[in-house]
């Protein structure tokens, strides 16, 4: 969307009716918006509540919207709402960064005469406002409150291959890398653990972890079921125990933030841990010594969702390769 069709946008800090009135047409607009508007949308809908439920609305409605079946929209639903945002914008006042109390005017003076929009504008006005109240109203009336949050009922990530990456330091202050590869459907994973030049091992763990394989593929060590240490904990993305979590308030939905240029749903633990998910309900990241919007350190370099074609068999192959011996894995740094 080109920006002219856009009120100015307001400059941080600044409240008032008005300035939640232009608000809510960029939040209408926000998927199409570059990465400095959409944070500067974002901080003002943290610290407002008002816009805060719009942007609530406006996503879920979106996200009904898109799980419809594709369609060709009428030209007259594009034309009626470009029409309401140049309305909005010819009617809309200047900009202040504070809006004061206005003083009370008695109803002696005679009332300041309007302009009348043409009749074809006004009615495309209304056209639009109709439709922009019904996806709103049918948003509202389908979430479980004004406010709650809650998983898409059919949510699961099962369907994947859980691929994360993140960076370790060592107890003697070396970095080393983590690279894991989860099938969610299988319980299959696969762990390499490497810190160039000195370490690389990979520990391979069948269906539902009976069965585990570390190879050191540095000295050609292999070793059946070596320490779990070897192995990773991501069972906070299982989106049946977090959807209990929820459910039980063990985890607090901690509303909308921003992760690296992107809108992401927040939720967290009351040991300081936070979830990201993206707005189709994706993980993003997970968050340590989080205190609240904005806060936490990343745990994870990446996290991809894949789909089990995009993964080679071999990454779980569990034979011991022939040029191995069998024998002990070093120990974790």
């Amino acid at each position: 969307m080109n920006d002219t069709e856009l009120p100015p946008l307001p400059p941080a800090g600044a409240i008032g009716s008005a300035i939640c009135a232009t608000m809510r047409l960029y939040i209408s607009v926000l998927r199409d918006l570059p990465p400095e508007q959409v944070r500067v949308v974002l901080v003002h809908v943290q610290g407002c509540k008002t816009c805060s439920l719009e942007y609530q609305l406006a996503s879920r409605t979106t996200q009904m919207v898109a799980s419809l079946d594709s369609s060709v929209p009428s030209s007259h639903v594009d034309k009626a709402v470009m029409a309401a945002i140049a309305a909005r914008k010819r009617h809309t006042g200047p900009v202040r960064l504070s809006e004061p109390a206005r003083p009370l005017v008695l109803a002696t003076a005679k009332p300041p005469r309007r302009r009348k929009l043409p009749v074809r504008l006004a009615g495309l006005v209304a056209a639009a406002a109709v439709l922009l109240v019904a996806a709103l109203l049918s948003a509202h009336l389908l979430l479980p409150g004004s406010t709650a949050f809650a998983l898409p009922a059919n949510l699961s990530w099962n369907g994947y291959v859980l691929h994360h990456t993140q960076t370790v330091m060592s107890a003697g202050g070396e970095q080393y890398q983590i690279d894991a590869y989860h099938d969610m459907a299988t319980d299959r994973m696969n762990v390499t653990t490497k810190m160039d030049g000195k370490m690389e091992v990979v520990v391979v763990q069948d269906e539902n972890g009976k069965k585990m394989l570390g190879k050191d593929m540095m000295n050609n060590v292999a070793q059946w079921q070596p320490p779990d240490s070897w192995s990773v904990d991501d069972s906070m993305f299982d989106a049946d125990a977090l959807r209990g979590d929820l459910q039980a308030k063990r985890a607090v939905y901690q509303g909308i933030d921003a992760f690296k240029g992107q809108q992401v749903y927040r939720i967290g633990w009351s040991n300081g841990t936070a979830l990201l998910l993206n707005m189709q309900y994706e993980p993003v990241n997970v968050l340590k010594d989080a205190k609240g919007p904005g806060t936490g350190t990343p745990v994870y370099d990446t996290i991809q969702l894949l789909q089990p074609s995009q993964v080679s068999d071999s990454i779980w192959d569990m034979s011991v390769p022939k040029n191995f011996k069998m024998g002990k894995l070093p120990p974790k740094p």
